[in-house]
Order: C-alpha cells, then sequence, then structure tokens
C-alpha cells in the first residue's frame, strides 16, 4: 500500500493528475512507459502500472466511470514485466585493478568510494549521504540514517532496509585511514564531501561516477572504451551479491548484507548470528582483493 501511494504521488499524478479519466488511452500510457524506462526499471514501472489500473478498477467498481473493467485502458497498455538489461559485475581480479588506478595522492577519495561501495553493496545514495558519526566504530557498523541524490537528502530505499551495514576490520582500518586524509572529518561532515563547495554538501554520484570508476573499469578491462551502456556505483553492490553467492556464502547471509526487505525477519530475529556471517563474508570479499 505505501509502495502504490507512492508511485502514485510521483509518478502518476504529476503526469495522469489534469487529464480527465475517460481521455487517458492505451497508447499514450505506453508511450508514458517508455519515457519512464529511460530512468527506471521496467519492474518499477510495471508496479506503477499496477497502482494506475487499480485506481480505474476503483472508478469502475463504484460506478465512477461508464464501462467496466474490460474498459480499464490501463491493463489495455502493453508493459514487459522484467528488463533486458543485466548488470556489469566487476571480478575481484578487476576491482584490485580499479583501486590500483584510483589509489593516487589526488583520488584517495575515490579510491575510499569505490573500496566502500565494493566491500558492503551500499546504494549510491546511501554512501555519499554518510557522515562520520553514521560510522560506530566500537560495535563494527555503519549506520544509514540518509540518503543523497540529485543534490539533496532523499527517503532513499533504507525504510524498507537493515539500518545498519557491517564494517570488517579492514574496512574500518580504511575507514580511519581517509578520515585522517580529509580536511573534513568532524562527526557532523560529509564521508564524501564536495571539496568545491567546502564540504557543505556531498560529492555527486554521478560527476564521480563518470569521471573516475568508468575510467578505470575501462581500464580494468570491465567496460570498453566508449561504452555507453549502465554502469556505476551500483554495480559494485551486483558484484559483491555475485561474488557471495558463488563463494559458499548463505543466501540469507547476502540478502542481509544486501539489506533487501524480503529478509527482514532474518534481520530482526537472527541479527547476531547473521551478523558475525556477515563479517565473515565481507572480509572474504576483501581478502580476494589484496585488503
Amino acid at each position: 500500500m505505501t509502495r502504490d501511494k507512492h508511485n502514485l504521488n510521483k509518478h502518476v499524478i504529476p503526469r495522469w493528475g489534469g487529464v480527465l479519466a475517460l481521455e487517458v488511452k492505451p497508447l499514450a500510457i505506453e508511450a508514458w512507459f517508455e519515457k519512464l524506462s529511460e530512468k527506471l526499471a521496467w519492474q518499477t514501472i510495471a508496479k506503477i502500472r499496477s497502482a494506475m489500473s487499480q485506481v480505474f478498477n476503483h472508478a469502475y467498481r463504484h460506478g465512477l466511470l461508464p464501462g467496466n473493467k474490460k474498459d480499464n485502458p490501463v491493463a489495455l497498455s502493453r508493459c514487459p514485466e522484467s528488463s533486458p538489461y543485466e548488470a556489469v559485475v566487476v571480478e575481484p581480479e578487476r576491482m584490485v585493478i580499479i583501486l590500483n588506478e584510483l589509489d593516487t595522492p589526488t583520488t584517495q577519495c575515490e579510491w575510499m568510494i569505490a573500496l566502500l561501495h565494493a566491500a558492503t553493496g551500499l546504494r549510491p545514495e546511501e554512501a555519499f549521504g554518510l557522515q562520520w558519526q553514521d560510522v560506530d566504530w566500537r560495535n563494527g557498523q555503519i549506520n544509514i540514517q540518509r540518503a543523497w541524490s540529485k543534490g539533496k537528502l532523499t527517503a532513499g530505499k533504507y525504510g524498507n532496509s537493515m539500518p545498519q551495514v557491517i564494517m570488517s576490520p579492514a574496512l574500518a582500518e580504511a575507514l580511519k585511514r581517509w578520515q585522517g586524509l580529509t580536511l573534513y572529518r568532524e562527526p557532523s561532515d560529509w564521508l564524501f564531501p564536495s571539496t568545491k563547495e567546502k564540504g557543505k554538501i556531498p560529492r555527486s554520484a554521478s560527476i564521480c561516477s563518470r569521471s573516475y570508476l568508468r575510467p578505470a573499469a575501462v581500464k580494468a578491462g570491465v567496460i570498453p572504451k566508449g561504452y555507453t551502456g549502465r554502469f556505476g556505483w551500483h554495480n559494485m553492490r551486483h558484484s559483491l551479491a555475485t561474488y557471495l553467492s558463488a563463494n559458499d556464502v548463505h543466501l540469507s547471509v547476502t540478502q542481509s548484507i544486501l539489506r533487501h526487505k524480503k529478509m527482514s525477519t532474518t534481520a530482526d530475529f537472527y541479527t547476531h548470528s547473521v551478523n558475525a556471517k556477515q563479517k565473515e563474508a565481507q572480509q572474504k570479499f576483501l581478502t580476494a582483493i589484496g585488503m
């Protein structure tokens, strides 16, 4: 219900709120779906379609529109249930090359951003929204308190996820090192601040990816030069999941590391035992890349 309300408010109403229901046509809806697919996955668009269709069915059921469900223009529109997109995965040996490319005196911030994404599977908006006060050194975890996307604080997805991310000793050591290098190290300072804005806001995830991650990935042979497909910080999340599932890490541990909603029961009732396995799994990845 919350998801449907979000999709209606964020996507459906801004586009169709001023259009009479009887003037909404299937082909126009399909054209809108195609436009949405430039930014959203087809799975997400299918959920938007479902919410919109429910609105029309509700109107038919209560006699607010002439006709019945078979006249529903949303139901008559076509929408793929899944996307042909397959994420590019970065193997550990290629991650080593990426990190080596970024391990220069002037790109220590980018090196830390890459390592953090690779080791934790954090969503970009979560990683760039981190402040030093979110790093719990004593308990070996990172607390997700906010998200930063497109130049502003956003709700993100952490509301449906575990609010903590495991921080193994090797990752903690790397973060401590970065804290010693950055000019912005106070509790309320951003982990990855924009020096251009004098630390007032975080860096731009998209610009940082385009300027540093993608060129390093080209040199590592992950993507070819001139590659125009999707590739960015989120690919580190896919890569970690792929690596863990291929290296005898139980699916429940992998899902809890990624903090997917469907693992909420595991998170609620097996937090302590899962945390130990999470640290072991994260350390296994960090060992694989020479940390």
